[in-house]
C-alpha cells in the first residue's frame, strides 16, 4: 500500500550466541563476539543457510526485499578489546598486540584500550588498531557477501550499516566498499545535536549520506532515518520529509526508516509522514544528481582514528558551506580511496583539507603532484602533516608550508576582504593528541594575504608551488560545526575559490524538498 517492504536481519544475538558456544570465541564482553572474528563469520555464515532454505518458498522469498548484514560492527569494540576490563584474556590480547605490532604497528604500536591512561603514542596505537580491525572486518564483509549473491541471486545485500547516530564511527568504507553491495548508515540528528550541538545537527543526515556515498563509490546507499523519540528529541513531520530530501539530494538509493517507540503510537503524525513519504519515493524517478565536479574535500579516516574524533567537524563545515549554502558540486575523497583507485583527483582543480595531520607516502605523492601538476590546495589544518602513521615526522611538509609558531592569544573571528569570518575552536577530540590550534606565518615568509587575525597578523596565505598553488590557514577555523549557523565571510571565501575553479554555484538539486502534499 505504501510502497514499503521488510528486510531479513541476519544479524541477532543468536549468531554472538554460536559463535560463543559453537565455535568458542575467545574474546567476548557480556555475550558479544567481534563480527569480524572467524567465530562470528562462521556463525553469520551458518545463518545466511537458514535464509536459503527458508527463501525456496517463492512466496517467503517474495517477503524479503533486503538483506541486512550487520548493524553498528563497531559497537562495543573498545570493551572487547580491553585488558582493563578483561584481564582474564590476558593471552589472546598477547597475541593481538603483537600481530597489531607487526602488520600496523611498525613493530611499536599494539593493541589500544581506550580504558587505560592515554600517553603520547596512543594516537598511534588507535591508528594502527583501526587498520588492524578494518582489515579483518573485510574479510567478514568477503565471505557474507559472496555468499548471499551466490544463494539469493537477485536481493539486495546491504553487508552493514555503520554507526552515524550523533556521531561517526572508525570504518573505512572505501576499504569495504568492494565488498559491499549495499553500506547503510543511521543519522539521528536529535543525538548529533546533542554531541556535536545545533550547528552539527542540522545537515546531519545530508553530510552523512553524501560521505558515505562518496567515499564508498563501489556500493549503493541506504539511509537509515530516524523515525522515533531519541535523546528527547522528537521528529516532526517537518523533520521527516527535510531530513528524507537531505538524503535523496546527496545519492541514497534505499530508505530504512527505524521506528521504535512504537513510533505509530509515539508520534503518530510524523510516522504518517513517513508512510506518505515512502509511498511517494517508491514511485518516483531519481533524482538528477550531479556528477562532474572540480572540487573534492579530503576525508581522513587516520585523523579521526589518531585524534579520537567521532564528530568530524572540520569536514561537516566545508561540506555545508559549499553545498548546503552555496550549492555547488563536489565529492569527498579520503586516502584508502586514493591508495586502492576508488578515489582519483583526475579533473579536480580544488582539493579542499579541512584536516590531515598523519599521512603515508603514497597519498603524500598523489596530493603533491595534484599542486605541482596545476592544482589548488586549500588547508585549513596548521597540523597539516605533522606525521606518518608511525610517529615519524613528514619532512614534504616542510617544502610545502613554512615553520608555524604558535599563538599567545586565542580569536574568535579572522577578516577576509573586510568581514567577519567566524572560528569554531577545536570540540570534540582526546586530550592526548591535541596540539595548538592557531599560529602566527613567520615573519619573513613570502605569500599573497588572504585572511588576517584581528591583530591584522596573516591568518590564511596563498603562495605557488610548481604549476600549481596552495591555500593555508594558519589555524584550523572550523573546529566546531557553530561557524555555519552564521557563517559571514566564509562564503564569500568558498565563492571565490568556486570562482578560480569554475566550479558552478547555486544548483537547483540543493533546493530539492519533497512536497509536504
Amino acid at each position: 500500500k505504501y510502497g514499503l517492504t521488510f528486510p531479513y536481519a541476519i544479524l541477532g544475538s543468536r549468531i554472538h550466541t554460536w559463535a560463543i558456544k559453537r565455535h568458542h570465541a575467545n574474546l567476548i564482553h557480556e555475550k558479544h563476539v567481534d563480527p569480524a572474528d572467524p567465530t562470528y563469520i562462521q556463525a553469520a555464515l551458518e545463518v545466511i543457510d537458514e535464509v536459503v532454505r527458508k527463501c525456496r518458498n517463492p512466496e517467503y522469498r517474495k517477503l524479503v526485499s533486503l538483506g541486512h548484514g550487520i548493524d553498528e560492527p563497531t559497537n562495543g569494540l573498545q570493551r572487547i578489546y580491553s585488558r582493563t576490563l578483561h584481564p582474564e584474556f590476558k593471552k589472546e590480547y598477547d597475541r593481538i598486540d603483537q600481530q597489531i605490532k607487526t602488520q600496523y604497528g611498525f613493530g611499536k604500536f599494539g593493541l589500544y584500550d581506550s580504558y587505560e591512561q592515554p600517553d603520547s603514542y596512543s594516537q598511534f596505537r588507535r591508528i594502527a588498531f583501526w587498520q588492524w580491525w578494518n582489515h579483518r572486518f573485510r574479510e567478514y564483509l568477503k565471505q557474507t557477501s559472496a555468499k548471499f549473491r551466490k544463494e539469493l541471486p537477485g536481493i539486495p545485500y546491504m553487508a552493514f550499516n555503520r554507526n552515524n547516530c550523533g556521531t561517526i564511527c572508525n570504518v573505512d568504507v572505501a576499504l569495504l566498499s568492494p565488498d559491499a553491495e549495499v553500506i547503510g548508515t543511521d543519522p539521528y540528528p536529535t543525538s548529533s545535536k546533542v554531541f556535536g550541538g545545533i550547528g552539527r545537527a542540522i545537515y546531519h543526515t545530508g553530510f552523512s549520506v553524501r560521505l558515505l556515498h562518496d567515499l564508498a563509490n563501489r556500493s549503493r546507499t541506504c539511509a537509515t532515518l530516524q523515525m522515533f523519540i531519541y535523546h528527547g528529541g522528537a521528529p516532526t513531520p517537518e523533520h521527516v520529509r527535510e531530513w528524507t530530501s537531505q538524503a535523496l539530494k546527496n545519492g541514497a538509493s534505499f530508505f530504512h526508516w527505524y521506528d521504535g517507540g512504537p513510533a505509530n503510537l509515539t508520534i503518530p503524525e510524523s510516522y504518517a509522514e513517513m508512510l506518505r513519504l515512502g509511498k511517494l519515493i517508491s514511485g518516483m524517478n531519481r533524482l538528477p544528481i550531479p556528477s562532474e565536479t572540480r572540487s573534492a574535500i579530503l576525508y581522513s579516516d587516520a585523523d579521526c582514528w589518531g585524534l579520537g574524533d567521532s564528530q568530524g567537524h572540520p569536514y561537516y563545515c566545508i561540506y555545508v558551506l559549499l553545498g548546503e549554502k552555496l550549492g555547488a558540486n563536489f565529492r569527498f575523497v579520503s586516502p584508502t580511496g586514493l591508495r586502492n583507485g576508488l578515489h582519483s583527483l583526475n579533473g579536480i582543480k580544488v582539493l579542499y583539507i579541512p584536516r590531515m595531520r598523519y599521512a603515508q607516502d603514497e597519498e603524500i605523492k598523489i596530493i603533491l603532484d595534484f599542486v605541482r601538476n596545476g592544482g589548488t590546495l586549500v588547508v585549513f589544518d596548521p597540523n597539516f602533516w605533522t606525521s606518518h602513521y608511525d610517529g615519524t615526522a613528514i619532512a614534504e611538509r616542510s617544502g610545502l608550508i613554512p615553520d608555524l609558531n604558535p599563538r599567545n592569544t586565542g580569536v574568535s573571528s579572522l577578516r577576509y576582504k573586510g568581514k567577519k569570518a567566524p572560528i569554531g575552536k577545536i570540540h570534540g577530540i582526546a586530550a592526548d593528541a591535541v596540539l595548538p590550534w592557531s599560529y602566527d606565518f613567520p615573519a619573513d615568509f613570502k605569500g599573497k594575504v588572504l585572511a588576517s587575525y584581528p591583530d591584522g597578523k596573516p591568518a590564511v596565505k596563498e603562495w605557488n608551488i610548481g604549476k600549481g598553488k596552495v591555500i593555508v590557514s594558519a589555524c584550523q577555523v572550523f573546529g566546531y560545526s557553530a561557524v555555519i549557523l552564521e557563517p559571514g565571510a566564509w562564503l564569500d571565501f568558498f565563492r571565490d575559490r568556486c570562482m578560480e575553479a569554475g566550479e558552478k554555484t547555486g544548483l537547483p538539486i540543493w533546493n530539492f524538498v519533497l512536497p509536504s502534499k
